[in-house]
């Protein structure tokens, strides 16, 4: 009847009982609510809550109340976190509201930008560790082995080309010396003609790599561009509200004619490159080199034997120094002895390389780390007023010793990071149990709120992993070897240094316990606390049970403190068969409700103030045990005392 949000936890009326769908008994009973401005409200029990109406009472069933205070989910994502959020909201002025109606919406609207910045940074290190990955692959013993393997063979074949040095001819005496020369002539044409064609091939290559690098630059101004128009678009619907463009506050402009104009050139040369390359056009050189060589063929047949064997043995020795200017290279020809000697004289820069970029990883976590404790900051803002309420309030303060602090704490690294590092190979992880204690031990050495702890502990981890700590002589391990299957490098390093698993989160206090170390009834106790003291809502409140998880002495101590002074402000109606709410708490009335199963289970409600002398008698009678049992009680007492 008061449209309940907790009608989930309802214990009677449910599908399992009242509601049950084979029976149908709740659609043929009407419940009536009267409101004291005389409004009243029917319900037929067999219908669900309405979920576009208006809570018009707060109600706190026993299921309910029993789930959220023996609840073991992470204490972030629970009921019990959702229920006091609520109350939370409710202390925050209207005016920073900024009209949501959710503390978590509020949240989201001013750290938006902010996790904006870190998911920025964050793609900043997911390239840094793909560039770190890559190295690392380059530096291992087993790179560097196949390198000077590489090198080896290269310098065997090197020999043996050597050895297949053509043997001398000696130049015989000219007898034609213009025919000589002719040969001499074209020769040399044919030299030029393959040194230009070894050019114009590594010119292709160096033109086809600068297309790809200018059409690279000209996909990044697009991507920014992109970026803009969504940015001015998410910009504008927010500066709308204050009649303020993005437009009127950033211009920019974006010239691509310096890239379009060379881009345009270089296909040009690709095209010159590509046809003086090609077999087809006439101007190819492949073509004019056959055409030498056919004139050669021709000439040469008019030489004589001795002319003929001189000629053959140049022809060989050009064709000699040319496999072997080919074998030798230089940096850049792929497998050549220059460029394996390069590779390997770069492996000795690598290690400078990876500290450098392992540094600028590190600065980016850092930063991460200052926005969320900006973030930290935002949340302190908006449990401030709570938290002065509080502090304020003796009944609250003193009674319990609530306070709420922010602090940034891990979530769940331990666990996570056992989806990419297997439990089932040698290292410092090894074994399910040992490996989760080690995980555990070592986030439990570090505070997240103290500046650097952070940095410290990727630091840890990465240890860990590089060195076996089981062994007494922590010797160096692969990484790489530690993952499971399908797992990669980069993922691993993007989850250590992302600090995604460090989330910023009120931490609600009683005394020196967190909400995640108190007991269910401690639990019990600071929700009651909440609804009946800190809550602003005004509506009535209905309790189902409260004491259930409660001992007597928190009941008289806090708990009917708390519901004395609730009960001046707003309605608390209250389920129980404890003396000390109904009676201590000085009732504005009782209601006593019975069960004749002779007269078909029929329930009978007696209401009355505590003074009515038959509402009197059945409290002791029912809240009591009788007034024997409770003289029995008191004269124990009396005794022992």
């Amino acid at each position: 009847m008061g449209n309940s949000r907790n009608e989930e936890w309802f214990s009677f009326l449910n599908e399992k009982k009242f509601r049950k769908p084979i029976d149908g008994k709740a659609d043929h009973f009407e419940a009536n609510l009267l409101w004291v401005s005389e409004d009243t409200v029917a319900v037929n029990l067999g219908q669900t809550r309405n979920e576009t109406g208006i809570e018009s009472l707060k109600y706190i069933p026993q299921n309910f109340f029993e789930e959220i205070c023996n609840e073991l989910s992470k204490i972030d994502e629970s009921q019990f976190d959702k229920e006091i959020k609520k109350v939370i909201y409710s202390h925050v002025p209207k005016s920073e509201r900024l009209r949501l109606s959710t503390l978590d919406q509020i949240i989201d609207i001013k750290t938006r930008e902010t996790y904006q910045s870190i998911e920025t940074l964050r793609e900043q290190i997911q390239k840094i560790n793909r560039e770190y990955d890559q190295l690392e692959e380059k530096f291992t013993e087993d790179n560097r082995k196949y390198l000077q393997n590489q090198l080896k063979e290269k310098n065997r074949e090197l020999t043996a080309f050597n050895k297949s040095k053509p043997k001398e001819v000696a130049k015989p005496a000219q007898k034609d010396v213009k025919l000589s020369e002719q040969i001499d002539k074209l020769h040399a044409e044919k030299d030029k003609l393959i040194s230009d064609q070894k050019a114009a091939d590594e010119k292709l290559s160096e033109v086809t790599l600068g297309i790809s690098t200018y059409d690279r630059l000209m996909k990044m101004l697009e991507n920014l561009e992109k970026s803009i128009e969504v940015f001015a678009e998410e910009f504008n619907d927010v500066g709308d509200e204050v009649d303020i463009k993005f437009e009127k506050l950033f211009k920019y402009s974006i010239n691509k004619q310096p890239i379009e104009e060379k881009i345009s050139h270089l296909n040009k040369e690709r095209i010159d490159s590509e046809s003086e390359l090609g077999t087809d056009s006439d101007k190819s050189i492949s073509k004019k080199v056959k055409g030498i060589d056919k004139k050669l063929k021709d000439l040469e047949q008019k030489l004589d034997k001795p002319q003929r064997d001189h000629q053959a043995y140049l022809k060989d020795l050009k064709e000699w120094e040319r496999g072997k200017k080919e074998i030798i290279g230089n940096k850049k020809i792929l497998g050549s002895v220059e460029n394996l000697k390069n590779e390997l004289s770069e492996l000795d820069l690598i290690p400078d390389r990876l500290k450098k970029l392992h540094a600028k990883r590190i600065g980016h976590a850092k930063s991460i780390y200052r926005s969320l404790t900006a973030v930290c900051e935002i949340y302190k803002s908006l449990y401030k007023p709570v938290q002065d309420f509080i502090v304020s309030n003796p009944d609250i303060k003193d009674k319990t010793a609530l306070s709420f602090d922010v602090s940034i704490i891990n979530f769940g690294f331990q666990d996570n990071f056992f989806d990419w590092v297997s439990r089932g190979t040698t290292g410092s992880f090894y074994g399910v149990s040992e490996g989760a204690k080690v995980a555990s031990d070592i986030v439990a050495k570090y505070d997240f709120n103290i500046p650097g702890q952070s940095v410290d502990f990727i630091e840890d981890i990465l240890h860990h992993l590089s060195f076996d700590q089981k062994g007494e002589k922590k010797e160096e391990i692969s990484i790489k070897s530690q993952l499971k299957k399908g797992k990669s490098m980069v993922s691993l390093y993007d989850y250590i240094f992302s600090l995604e698993y460090l989330k910023p989160r009120y931490v609600l206090k009683m005394g020196e316990k967190e909400l995640s170390e108190l007991s269910p009834g401690e639990r019990g106790t600071l929700l009651l606390i909440f609804y009946l003291l800190v809550d602003k809502d005004d509506i009535p409140l209905v309790i189902d049970q409260p004491e259930h998880n409660l001992d007597n002495q928190t009941v008289y101590g806090v708990l009917v403190p708390a519901i004395k002074k609730a009960k001046a402000r707003r309605q608390v109606i209250i389920v129980t068969h404890n003396p000390n709410l109904a009676v201590v708490c000085n009732s504005d009335q009782i209601i006593y409700a019975s069960l004749n199963i002779k007269d078909n289970h029929r329930l009978k409600y007696l209401s009355g103030a505590i003074e009515n002398p038959e509402i009197n008698k059945i409290m002791v009678d029912v809240l009591e045990g009788t007034w024997p049992a409770f003289d029995y009680r008191n004269n124990v007492y009396i005794h022992r005392s």
